[in-house]
Protein backbone atom coordinates (compact mmCIF):
# COMPACT_ATOMS: atom_id res chain seq x y z
CA UNK A 1 0.00 0.00 0.00
CA UNK A 2 2.79 2.44 0.90
CA UNK A 3 4.56 1.63 -2.38
CA UNK A 4 1.37 2.44 -4.28
CA UNK A 5 1.12 5.74 -2.45
CA UNK A 6 4.69 6.59 -3.38
CA UNK A 7 3.88 6.00 -7.04
CA UNK A 8 0.76 8.16 -6.76
CA UNK A 9 2.72 11.01 -5.17
CA UNK A 10 5.31 10.86 -7.95
CA UNK A 11 2.69 10.78 -10.71
CA UNK A 12 0.15 13.30 -9.42
CA UNK A 13 0.39 16.98 -8.52
CA UNK A 14 -3.25 17.13 -7.36
CA UNK A 15 -2.84 17.55 -3.62
CA UNK A 16 -6.45 16.72 -2.75
CA UNK A 17 -6.40 13.40 -4.65
CA UNK A 18 -3.14 12.35 -2.99
CA UNK A 19 -4.32 13.34 0.49
CA UNK A 20 -7.56 11.36 0.02
CA UNK A 21 -5.54 8.28 -0.93
CA UNK A 22 -3.26 8.71 2.11
CA UNK A 23 -6.30 9.24 4.38
CA UNK A 24 -7.85 5.98 3.13
CA UNK A 25 -4.58 4.14 3.73
CA UNK A 26 -4.29 5.67 7.23
CA UNK A 27 -7.82 4.63 8.17
CA UNK A 28 -7.16 1.05 7.00
CA UNK A 29 -3.68 0.64 8.52
CA UNK A 30 -4.38 2.41 11.82
CA UNK A 31 -7.81 0.88 12.47
CA UNK A 32 -9.72 4.19 12.30
CA UNK A 33 -13.36 4.54 11.28
CA UNK A 34 -12.47 7.65 9.34
CA UNK A 35 -9.29 9.69 8.69
CA UNK A 36 -9.02 13.26 7.47
CA UNK A 37 -6.47 15.90 6.56
CA UNK A 38 -6.53 19.55 7.53
CA UNK A 39 -4.23 21.69 5.34
CA UNK A 40 -2.45 24.44 7.26
CA UNK A 41 -1.41 27.98 6.37
CA UNK A 42 1.37 29.02 8.74
CA UNK A 43 1.21 32.65 7.63
CA UNK A 44 -2.48 33.15 8.49
CA UNK A 45 -2.48 30.48 11.25
CA UNK A 46 -5.54 28.78 9.79
CA UNK A 47 -6.59 25.24 8.86
CA UNK A 48 -8.93 23.97 6.16
CA UNK A 49 -10.47 20.47 6.12
CA UNK A 50 -9.56 19.12 2.65
CA UNK A 51 -9.62 15.31 2.47
CA UNK A 52 -11.60 12.41 4.02
CA UNK A 53 -11.09 8.68 3.76
CA UNK A 54 -14.90 8.33 3.68
CA UNK A 55 -16.41 11.16 1.67
CA UNK A 56 -19.98 10.31 2.71
CA UNK A 57 -19.08 10.76 6.37
CA UNK A 58 -16.99 13.81 5.54
CA UNK A 59 -19.85 15.56 3.78
CA UNK A 60 -21.70 15.96 7.08
CA UNK A 61 -18.84 17.69 8.90
CA UNK A 62 -19.71 21.40 9.15
CA UNK A 63 -16.64 22.27 11.23
CA UNK A 64 -14.32 22.71 8.21
CA UNK A 65 -12.22 25.77 9.06
CA UNK A 66 -10.30 26.45 12.23
CA UNK A 67 -7.65 28.74 13.62
CA UNK A 68 -4.48 27.45 15.20
CA UNK A 69 -5.47 26.50 18.76
CA UNK A 70 -9.13 25.83 17.84
CA UNK A 71 -10.37 22.20 18.00
CA UNK A 72 -8.13 19.15 18.11
CA UNK A 73 -6.52 19.94 14.73
CA UNK A 74 -5.92 23.54 15.74
CA UNK A 75 -4.39 22.46 19.09
CA UNK A 76 -1.99 20.12 17.28
CA UNK A 77 -1.02 22.79 14.73
CA UNK A 78 -0.39 25.37 17.46
CA UNK A 79 1.60 22.98 19.72
CA UNK A 80 3.33 21.08 16.88
CA UNK A 81 2.82 17.72 18.65
CA UNK A 82 0.35 14.80 18.49
CA UNK A 83 -2.79 14.70 20.62
CA UNK A 84 -4.88 11.73 21.74
CA UNK A 85 -8.40 12.05 23.14
CA UNK A 86 -9.92 8.76 24.34
CA UNK A 87 -13.23 10.52 25.03
CA UNK A 88 -13.84 13.41 22.68
CA UNK A 89 -16.86 14.58 24.66
CA UNK A 90 -14.89 15.22 27.84
CA UNK A 91 -11.71 16.58 26.24
CA UNK A 92 -12.14 20.32 25.83
CA UNK A 93 -9.65 20.43 22.95
CA UNK A 94 -11.99 18.60 20.52
CA UNK A 95 -14.45 20.51 18.32
CA UNK A 96 -17.28 19.53 15.94
CA UNK A 97 -18.92 17.19 18.47
CA UNK A 98 -22.26 17.07 16.61
CA UNK A 99 -20.50 15.27 13.81
CA UNK A 100 -19.00 12.83 16.32
CA UNK A 101 -22.50 12.06 17.69
CA UNK A 102 -23.98 11.67 14.19
CA UNK A 103 -21.51 8.89 13.33
CA UNK A 104 -21.08 7.33 16.78
CA UNK A 105 -17.47 8.42 17.09
CA UNK A 106 -15.86 8.81 20.50
CA UNK A 107 -12.07 9.07 20.10
CA UNK A 108 -9.43 10.84 18.06
CA UNK A 109 -5.70 10.72 17.46
CA UNK A 110 -4.35 13.80 15.71
CA UNK A 111 -0.76 14.41 14.55
CA UNK A 112 1.01 17.27 12.76
CA UNK A 113 2.50 17.02 9.25
CA UNK A 114 5.70 19.07 9.20
CA UNK A 115 7.77 19.96 6.13
CA UNK A 116 10.77 22.30 6.01
CA UNK A 117 10.21 23.23 9.65
CA UNK A 118 6.59 24.34 9.12
CA UNK A 119 3.25 22.71 9.94
CA UNK A 120 1.72 22.08 6.50
CA UNK A 121 -1.18 19.83 7.55
CA UNK A 122 -2.76 17.84 10.38
CA UNK A 123 -3.83 14.18 10.11
CA UNK A 124 -6.84 13.27 12.24
CA UNK A 125 -7.88 9.67 13.01
CA UNK A 126 -11.36 9.10 14.47
CA UNK A 127 -12.76 5.90 15.99
CA UNK A 128 -15.33 4.36 18.28
CA UNK A 129 -12.78 3.20 20.85
CA UNK A 130 -9.50 4.61 22.15
CA UNK A 131 -6.46 4.25 19.90
CA UNK A 132 -3.59 2.12 21.19
CA UNK A 133 -0.61 1.98 18.84
CA UNK A 134 2.42 -0.30 18.89
CA UNK A 135 5.91 0.78 17.88
CA UNK A 136 5.21 -0.72 14.44
CA UNK A 137 1.97 1.27 14.20
CA UNK A 138 3.84 4.48 14.98
CA UNK A 139 6.40 3.71 12.25
CA UNK A 140 3.54 3.22 9.75
CA UNK A 141 2.00 6.48 10.89
CA UNK A 142 5.32 8.29 10.49
CA UNK A 143 5.56 6.93 6.92
CA UNK A 144 2.07 8.16 6.08
CA UNK A 145 2.79 11.59 7.55
CA UNK A 146 6.04 11.81 5.56
CA UNK A 147 4.16 10.97 2.35
CA UNK A 148 1.59 13.64 3.09
CA UNK A 149 4.37 16.19 3.67
CA UNK A 150 5.96 15.28 0.33
CA UNK A 151 2.63 15.51 -1.49
CA UNK A 152 1.86 18.96 -0.05
CA UNK A 153 5.38 20.23 -0.71
CA UNK A 154 5.25 19.04 -4.34
CA UNK A 155 1.80 20.50 -4.89
CA UNK A 156 2.79 23.88 -3.46
CA UNK A 157 5.99 24.03 -5.49
CA UNK A 158 4.02 23.23 -8.62
CA UNK A 159 1.37 25.84 -7.73
CA UNK A 160 4.05 28.47 -7.12
CA UNK A 161 5.74 27.66 -10.42
CA UNK A 162 2.41 27.71 -12.27
CA UNK A 163 1.48 31.01 -10.63
CA UNK A 164 4.83 32.52 -11.62
CA UNK A 165 4.40 31.21 -15.17
CA UNK A 166 0.88 32.60 -15.38
CA UNK A 167 2.07 35.94 -14.01
CA UNK A 168 4.85 36.01 -16.60
CA UNK A 169 2.39 35.21 -19.41
CA UNK A 170 -0.02 37.84 -18.10
CA UNK A 171 2.78 40.40 -17.99
CA UNK A 172 3.80 39.47 -21.52
CA UNK A 173 0.19 39.82 -22.71
CA UNK A 174 -0.13 43.15 -20.93
CA UNK A 175 3.10 44.40 -22.52
CA UNK A 176 1.98 43.23 -25.94
CA UNK A 177 -1.43 44.89 -25.54
CA UNK A 178 0.19 48.08 -24.26
CA UNK A 179 2.57 48.21 -27.22
CA UNK A 180 -0.30 47.55 -29.62
CA UNK A 181 -2.30 50.42 -28.13
CA UNK A 182 0.71 52.74 -28.08
CA UNK A 183 1.55 51.82 -31.67
CA UNK A 184 -2.02 52.53 -32.76
CA UNK A 185 -2.28 55.80 -30.86
CA UNK A 186 1.06 57.10 -32.17
CA UNK A 187 0.66 55.89 -35.75
CA UNK A 188 -2.78 57.49 -36.11
CA UNK A 189 -1.56 61.11 -35.67
CA UNK A 190 1.64 60.27 -37.56
CA UNK A 191 -0.51 59.31 -40.52
CA UNK A 192 -1.93 62.81 -40.51
CA UNK A 193 1.47 64.46 -40.03
CA UNK A 194 3.43 62.52 -42.65
CA UNK A 195 0.57 62.28 -45.15
CA UNK A 196 -0.23 65.99 -44.95
CA UNK A 197 3.43 66.95 -45.24
CA UNK A 198 3.85 64.75 -48.31
CA UNK A 199 0.85 66.33 -49.99
CA UNK A 200 2.08 69.84 -49.13
CA UNK A 201 5.53 69.13 -50.58
CA UNK A 202 3.89 68.19 -53.86
CA UNK A 203 2.28 71.63 -54.10
CA UNK A 204 3.49 75.19 -54.65
CA UNK A 205 5.46 76.46 -51.65
CA UNK A 206 7.92 79.25 -50.96
CA UNK A 207 11.45 78.23 -50.06
CA UNK A 208 10.84 78.96 -46.38
CA UNK A 209 7.55 77.04 -46.40
CA UNK A 210 9.18 74.05 -48.11
CA UNK A 211 11.96 74.02 -45.51
CA UNK A 212 9.41 74.06 -42.69
CA UNK A 213 7.32 71.27 -44.24
CA UNK A 214 10.48 69.23 -44.85
CA UNK A 215 11.29 69.62 -41.15
CA UNK A 216 7.81 68.36 -40.24
CA UNK A 217 8.11 65.43 -42.66
CA UNK A 218 11.61 64.45 -41.50
CA UNK A 219 10.62 64.69 -37.84
CA UNK A 220 7.59 62.50 -38.50
CA UNK A 221 9.73 59.89 -40.24
CA UNK A 222 12.22 59.94 -37.35
CA UNK A 223 9.43 59.45 -34.81
CA UNK A 224 8.03 56.60 -36.89
CA UNK A 225 11.46 54.94 -36.98
CA UNK A 226 11.67 55.15 -33.18
CA UNK A 227 8.21 53.62 -32.80
CA UNK A 228 9.17 50.80 -35.17
CA UNK A 229 12.43 50.19 -33.28
CA UNK A 230 10.66 49.95 -29.93
CA UNK A 231 8.01 47.58 -31.30
CA UNK A 232 10.59 45.38 -33.04
CA UNK A 233 12.74 45.21 -29.92
CA UNK A 234 9.75 44.30 -27.74
CA UNK A 235 8.74 41.58 -30.20
CA UNK A 236 12.29 40.26 -30.36
CA UNK A 237 12.50 40.29 -26.56
CA UNK A 238 9.27 38.28 -26.36
CA UNK A 239 10.28 35.91 -29.17
CA UNK A 240 7.45 37.09 -31.41
CA UNK A 241 9.38 38.32 -34.46
CA UNK A 242 7.74 36.95 -37.58
CA UNK A 243 9.74 35.60 -40.51
CA UNK A 244 8.45 35.12 -44.04
CA UNK A 245 9.72 32.60 -46.55
CA UNK A 246 9.69 34.28 -49.96
CA UNK A 247 11.64 34.08 -53.17
CA UNK A 248 14.22 36.88 -53.36
CA UNK A 249 17.16 38.00 -55.49
CA UNK A 250 20.04 38.71 -53.08
CA UNK A 251 22.00 41.04 -55.39
CA UNK A 252 18.93 43.03 -56.38
CA UNK A 253 17.76 43.28 -52.77
CA UNK A 254 21.13 44.67 -51.64
CA UNK A 255 21.32 47.19 -54.49
CA UNK A 256 17.74 48.24 -53.75
CA UNK A 257 18.54 49.02 -50.12
CA UNK A 258 21.65 50.94 -51.15
CA UNK A 259 19.65 53.03 -53.61
CA UNK A 260 17.11 53.89 -50.90
CA UNK A 261 19.96 55.07 -48.64
CA UNK A 262 21.86 56.89 -51.40
CA UNK A 263 20.14 60.29 -51.09
CA UNK A 264 21.18 60.68 -47.44
CA UNK A 265 24.78 59.73 -48.35
CA UNK A 266 24.86 62.17 -51.26
CA UNK A 267 23.54 64.92 -49.00
CA UNK A 268 26.71 64.53 -46.90
CA UNK A 269 29.01 64.25 -49.93
CA UNK A 270 29.77 60.56 -49.25
CA UNK A 271 30.46 57.96 -51.93
CA UNK A 272 28.18 54.93 -51.52
CA UNK A 273 29.29 51.90 -53.56
CA UNK A 274 28.43 48.21 -53.84
CA UNK A 275 30.66 45.23 -54.48
CA UNK A 276 28.67 42.07 -55.12
CA UNK A 277 30.39 38.78 -55.92
CA UNK A 278 29.27 37.60 -59.41
CA UNK A 279 29.14 34.03 -58.11
CA UNK A 280 26.36 34.90 -55.68
CA UNK A 281 23.32 32.72 -56.58
CA UNK A 282 20.71 34.77 -58.43
CA UNK A 283 17.80 33.59 -56.30
CA UNK A 284 17.18 32.31 -52.78
CA UNK A 285 14.36 31.84 -50.29
CA UNK A 286 14.16 33.94 -47.12
CA UNK A 287 12.64 37.05 -45.61
CA UNK A 288 13.57 40.01 -47.85
CA UNK A 289 11.95 42.52 -45.50
CA UNK A 290 14.01 41.47 -42.48
CA UNK A 291 17.27 41.24 -44.46
CA UNK A 292 16.58 44.71 -45.84
CA UNK A 293 15.86 45.97 -42.32
CA UNK A 294 19.24 44.76 -41.04
CA UNK A 295 21.16 46.10 -44.03
CA UNK A 296 19.35 49.45 -44.03
CA UNK A 297 20.14 49.89 -40.34
CA UNK A 298 23.85 49.24 -40.93
CA UNK A 299 24.04 51.51 -43.99
CA UNK A 300 22.11 54.30 -42.28
CA UNK A 301 24.42 54.03 -39.26
CA UNK A 302 27.43 54.23 -41.57
CA UNK A 303 26.03 57.38 -43.18
CA UNK A 304 25.19 58.88 -39.78
CA UNK A 305 28.65 58.29 -38.29
CA UNK A 306 30.72 59.16 -41.40
CA UNK A 307 31.50 62.78 -42.20
CA UNK A 308 34.10 62.37 -44.97
CA UNK A 309 34.99 59.51 -47.28
CA UNK A 310 32.99 56.55 -48.47
CA UNK A 311 30.79 53.61 -47.59
CA UNK A 312 31.04 50.28 -49.35
CA UNK A 313 28.44 47.49 -49.20
CA UNK A 314 29.68 44.04 -50.20
CA UNK A 315 27.96 40.68 -50.55
CA UNK A 316 29.16 37.18 -51.29
CA UNK A 317 28.16 33.55 -50.85
CA UNK A 318 30.02 32.37 -47.77
CA UNK A 319 28.76 28.88 -48.46
CA UNK A 320 26.46 27.17 -50.98
CA UNK A 321 25.22 23.60 -50.66
CA UNK A 322 22.12 21.52 -51.23
CA UNK A 323 20.90 22.81 -47.87
CA UNK A 324 20.96 26.41 -49.04
CA UNK A 325 22.97 29.61 -49.13
CA UNK A 326 24.95 31.34 -46.39
CA UNK A 327 24.81 34.99 -47.46
CA UNK A 328 27.52 37.27 -46.08
CA UNK A 329 27.08 41.04 -46.24
CA UNK A 330 29.63 43.66 -45.17
CA UNK A 331 29.25 47.41 -44.65
CA UNK A 332 32.57 49.35 -44.51
CA UNK A 333 32.81 53.05 -43.69
CA UNK A 334 35.47 55.68 -43.04
CA UNK A 335 33.62 57.14 -40.08
CA UNK A 336 34.39 57.86 -36.43
CA UNK A 337 35.12 54.23 -35.55
CA UNK A 338 34.38 52.38 -32.30
CA UNK A 339 36.65 51.71 -29.32
CA UNK A 340 37.24 48.09 -28.18
CA UNK A 341 35.40 48.79 -24.91
CA UNK A 342 32.22 49.87 -26.70
CA UNK A 343 32.44 47.05 -29.25
CA UNK A 344 31.93 44.51 -26.46
CA UNK A 345 28.44 45.87 -25.68
CA UNK A 346 27.51 47.41 -29.02
CA UNK A 347 24.81 44.87 -29.87
CA UNK A 348 23.02 45.25 -26.54
CA UNK A 349 19.87 47.33 -26.24
CA UNK A 350 20.08 51.11 -25.80
CA UNK A 351 23.88 51.15 -26.29
CA UNK A 352 25.75 53.84 -28.23
CA UNK A 353 29.39 54.81 -28.04
CA UNK A 354 28.72 57.26 -25.20
CA UNK A 355 26.19 59.89 -24.14
CA UNK A 356 27.80 62.49 -26.37
CA UNK A 357 27.17 60.20 -29.37
CA UNK A 358 23.47 60.15 -28.52
CA UNK A 359 23.36 63.93 -28.17
CA UNK A 360 25.25 64.51 -31.44
CA UNK A 361 23.79 61.79 -33.69
CA UNK A 362 20.49 60.87 -31.99
CA UNK A 363 18.83 57.46 -32.08
CA UNK A 364 17.48 54.99 -29.52
CA UNK A 365 20.44 52.59 -29.48
CA UNK A 366 18.03 49.76 -30.40
CA UNK A 367 18.92 49.28 -34.07
CA UNK A 368 21.92 46.98 -33.61
CA UNK A 369 20.21 44.98 -30.83
CA UNK A 370 17.26 44.37 -33.16
CA UNK A 371 19.60 43.54 -36.04
CA UNK A 372 21.39 40.95 -33.91
CA UNK A 373 18.09 39.30 -32.95
CA UNK A 374 16.94 39.25 -36.57
CA UNK A 375 20.21 37.82 -37.84
CA UNK A 376 20.20 35.13 -35.15
CA UNK A 377 16.67 33.94 -35.91
CA UNK A 378 17.68 33.80 -39.58
CA UNK A 379 20.49 31.39 -38.61
CA UNK A 380 23.39 33.80 -38.90
CA UNK A 381 25.63 36.07 -36.87
CA UNK A 382 26.70 39.71 -36.81
CA UNK A 383 29.98 41.29 -35.70
CA UNK A 384 32.11 44.39 -36.09
CA UNK A 385 35.78 45.24 -36.51
CA UNK A 386 36.72 48.84 -35.90
CA UNK A 387 39.30 51.27 -34.66
CA UNK A 388 38.46 54.66 -33.18
CA UNK A 389 38.97 57.37 -35.79
CA UNK A 390 39.57 54.92 -38.66
CA UNK A 391 36.15 53.60 -39.59
CA UNK A 392 34.24 50.38 -39.02
CA UNK A 393 33.33 47.18 -40.84
CA UNK A 394 30.08 45.45 -39.91
CA UNK A 395 29.53 41.92 -41.16
CA UNK A 396 26.46 39.72 -40.93
CA UNK A 397 25.42 36.36 -42.32
CA UNK A 398 21.99 34.80 -42.85
CA UNK A 399 20.99 31.32 -43.99
CA UNK A 400 18.69 31.21 -47.02
CA UNK A 401 16.94 28.41 -48.84
CA UNK A 402 18.00 27.61 -52.39
CA UNK A 403 15.90 25.47 -54.72
CA UNK A 404 15.34 25.26 -58.50
CA UNK A 405 11.64 25.97 -57.94
CA UNK A 406 12.50 29.16 -56.05
CA UNK A 407 14.83 30.28 -58.84
CA UNK A 408 12.06 29.84 -61.42
CA UNK A 409 9.59 31.72 -59.21
CA UNK A 410 12.07 34.53 -58.68
CA UNK A 411 12.40 35.11 -62.43
CA UNK A 412 8.61 35.53 -62.65
CA UNK A 413 8.32 37.79 -59.61
CA UNK A 414 8.81 41.50 -59.20
CA UNK A 415 11.97 42.66 -57.42
CA UNK A 416 11.31 42.56 -53.66
CA UNK A 417 13.05 45.85 -52.91
CA UNK A 418 12.79 48.87 -55.16
CA UNK A 419 12.25 52.59 -54.92
CA UNK A 420 8.53 53.48 -55.21
CA UNK A 421 7.47 54.19 -58.77
CA UNK A 422 5.16 57.10 -59.56
CA UNK A 423 1.57 55.82 -59.71
CA UNK A 424 0.02 55.57 -63.18
CA UNK A 425 -2.61 58.08 -64.08
CA UNK A 426 -6.13 56.88 -63.23
CA UNK A 427 -8.11 55.57 -66.19
CA UNK A 428 -11.58 56.20 -64.73
CA UNK A 429 -13.42 57.74 -61.81
CA UNK A 430 -13.73 54.79 -59.49
CA UNK A 431 -15.93 55.23 -56.42
CA UNK A 432 -14.43 54.30 -53.07
CA UNK A 433 -15.87 54.01 -49.57
CA UNK A 434 -13.72 55.11 -46.63
CA UNK A 435 -14.70 53.70 -43.22
CA UNK A 436 -12.75 55.85 -40.74
CA UNK A 437 -13.75 57.59 -37.49
CA UNK A 438 -10.70 59.88 -37.19
CA UNK A 439 -11.33 63.27 -38.82
CA UNK A 440 -7.65 63.90 -39.51
CA UNK A 441 -7.22 60.58 -41.30
CA UNK A 442 -10.44 61.22 -43.24
CA UNK A 443 -8.95 64.47 -44.47
CA UNK A 444 -5.61 62.91 -45.52
CA UNK A 445 -7.24 60.00 -47.38
CA UNK A 446 -9.71 62.37 -49.06
CA UNK A 447 -6.84 64.53 -50.37
CA UNK A 448 -4.97 61.47 -51.63
CA UNK A 449 -7.99 60.02 -53.45
CA UNK A 450 -8.83 63.44 -54.92
CA UNK A 451 -5.31 63.62 -56.31
CA UNK A 452 -5.74 60.17 -57.87
CA UNK A 453 -9.04 61.23 -59.44
CA UNK A 454 -11.32 58.90 -57.47
CA UNK A 455 -14.69 59.68 -55.91
CA UNK A 456 -14.88 58.99 -52.17
CA UNK A 457 -17.71 58.55 -49.69
CA UNK A 458 -16.95 58.56 -45.96
CA UNK A 459 -18.69 56.77 -43.07
CA UNK A 460 -17.49 56.61 -39.48
CA UNK A 461 -18.44 53.13 -38.19
CA UNK A 462 -18.88 49.53 -39.26
CA UNK A 463 -22.68 49.52 -39.26
CA UNK A 464 -22.82 52.55 -41.54
CA UNK A 465 -20.33 50.80 -43.84
CA UNK A 466 -22.57 47.73 -44.20
CA UNK A 467 -25.58 49.94 -44.93
CA UNK A 468 -23.61 51.90 -47.54
CA UNK A 469 -22.35 48.78 -49.34
CA UNK A 470 -25.81 47.19 -49.26
CA UNK A 471 -27.43 50.41 -50.55
CA UNK A 472 -27.88 51.78 -54.03
CA UNK A 473 -24.29 53.00 -54.57
CA UNK A 474 -21.90 50.52 -56.18
CA UNK A 475 -18.40 50.83 -54.69
CA UNK A 476 -15.26 49.67 -56.50
CA UNK A 477 -13.16 49.43 -53.33
CA UNK A 478 -13.55 49.85 -49.57
CA UNK A 479 -10.87 51.39 -47.31
CA UNK A 480 -11.57 49.94 -43.87
CA UNK A 481 -10.15 51.13 -40.56
CA UNK A 482 -10.00 48.23 -38.12
CA UNK A 483 -10.72 50.01 -34.84
CA UNK A 484 -14.16 51.62 -35.09
CA UNK A 485 -17.02 52.52 -32.75
CA UNK A 486 -20.22 50.46 -32.70
CA UNK A 487 -18.89 47.69 -34.96
CA UNK A 488 -15.19 47.21 -35.68
CA UNK A 489 -13.68 46.76 -39.10
CA UNK A 490 -13.13 43.01 -38.72
CA UNK A 491 -16.76 42.21 -37.98
CA UNK A 492 -17.98 44.73 -40.57
CA UNK A 493 -15.85 42.97 -43.19
CA UNK A 494 -17.28 39.56 -42.23
CA UNK A 495 -20.82 40.87 -42.59
CA UNK A 496 -20.05 42.56 -45.92
CA UNK A 497 -18.73 39.25 -47.22
CA UNK A 498 -22.15 37.71 -46.44
CA UNK A 499 -23.93 40.14 -48.81
CA UNK A 500 -25.27 38.69 -52.05
CA UNK A 501 -23.67 39.14 -55.45
CA UNK A 502 -20.81 41.44 -56.35
CA UNK A 503 -21.36 43.69 -53.33
CA UNK A 504 -20.15 40.93 -51.04
CA UNK A 505 -16.99 40.58 -53.15
CA UNK A 506 -15.97 44.26 -53.16
CA UNK A 507 -12.19 44.54 -52.53
CA UNK A 508 -11.49 45.70 -48.97
CA UNK A 509 -8.13 47.23 -48.00
CA UNK A 510 -7.38 47.59 -44.28
CA UNK A 511 -6.15 50.98 -43.08
CA UNK A 512 -4.81 50.38 -39.59
CA UNK A 513 -2.29 51.74 -37.14
CA UNK A 514 -1.53 48.20 -35.97
CA UNK A 515 1.75 47.14 -37.54
CA UNK A 516 2.40 43.52 -36.49
CA UNK A 517 2.47 40.70 -39.04
CA UNK A 518 -0.20 39.02 -36.90
CA UNK A 519 -2.41 42.10 -37.43
CA UNK A 520 -2.07 41.68 -41.19
CA UNK A 521 -3.08 38.04 -40.89
CA UNK A 522 -6.05 38.98 -38.71
CA UNK A 523 -7.24 41.34 -41.44
CA UNK A 524 -6.87 38.67 -44.12
CA UNK A 525 -8.64 36.09 -41.94
CA UNK A 526 -11.57 38.50 -41.54
CA UNK A 527 -11.95 38.64 -45.32
CA UNK A 528 -9.99 41.75 -46.25
CA UNK A 529 -7.91 41.66 -49.41
CA UNK A 530 -4.93 43.83 -48.49
CA UNK A 531 -3.34 45.75 -45.63
CA UNK A 532 -1.88 49.25 -45.33
CA UNK A 533 -0.22 50.17 -42.03
CA UNK A 534 -0.40 53.81 -40.98
CA UNK A 535 1.27 56.17 -41.58
CA UNK A 536 0.64 55.68 -45.31
CA UNK A 537 2.80 57.18 -48.02
CA UNK A 538 1.10 58.49 -51.14
CA UNK A 539 3.09 56.23 -53.47
CA UNK A 540 2.19 53.08 -51.56
CA UNK A 541 -1.43 54.19 -51.21
CA UNK A 542 -1.70 54.87 -54.94
CA UNK A 543 -0.03 51.65 -56.07
CA UNK A 544 -2.19 49.54 -53.73
CA UNK A 545 -5.43 51.14 -54.89
CA UNK A 546 -4.47 50.97 -58.55
CA UNK A 547 -3.55 47.29 -58.24
CA UNK A 548 -6.96 46.34 -56.83
CA UNK A 549 -8.95 48.66 -59.07
CA UNK A 550 -7.20 47.36 -62.18
CA UNK A 551 -7.90 43.76 -61.13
Amino acid sequence: MLTGLNRLISASLDMDDVLKAIARAAATLMGAVVASFWVADEESKTLELRAFSNEVMGAGQTFRRAKFGEGSAGWVAANRQPMRADDAFTDGRVGGLDWYRQHGLTSTYTTPVIADGQVVAVLSLNGRRPFRFSAYDYSLLDGLVAQAAAAIRNARLFAAERSASQAARAADRAKSEFLTVISHEIRTPLNGIIGSAELLLDGSLTTEQRDLVMTVSTSGEMLLAIVNDVLDFANADAGRLDLESLVLEPAHLIRGVVEICRPSAQAKGLALTTEIDPSLPPTAIGDPGRISQVLANLVNNAVKFTSVGQINVGARAAGVSEDGLLLEVTVRDTGIGITPEVQRTLFEAFVQADSSTTRRYGGTGLGLAISRRLVEIMGGEIDVTSEAGRGSTFRFTVRLGLTPEAAAAARRSRPPVEAPEPPPAPTGRARLLLVEDNAMNQRVVTLMTDRLGYDLDVVTDGRAAIEAVAGETRYDLILMDCHLPELDGFEATRLIRELDGERGQTPIVALTASAYASDRQKCLDAGMNDFLAKPITFALFASTLNRWLES
